[in-house]
């Protein structure tokens, strides 16, 4: 599973491992997870614009 979740996209296999045991071995759940991890950190380094 840590070999498809990479092919993905997602190459941290330290945090994919987390996410797998943390949504019980469920890829769906893992990848859901990783995505919004992914999108968070994403949304965190573009500067706030305030209108």
């Amino acid at each position: 599973m840590l070999d498809d979740l990479a092919e993905m996209g997602f190459d941290d296999r330290a945090l994919n491992k987390k996410m797998l045991v943390m949504s019980d071995g469920s890829i769906n759940k893992t990848v859901k997870q990783l995505v919004n991890t992914k999108e968070t950190k994403e949304a965190a380094k573009q500067p706030m614009e305030l209108d």
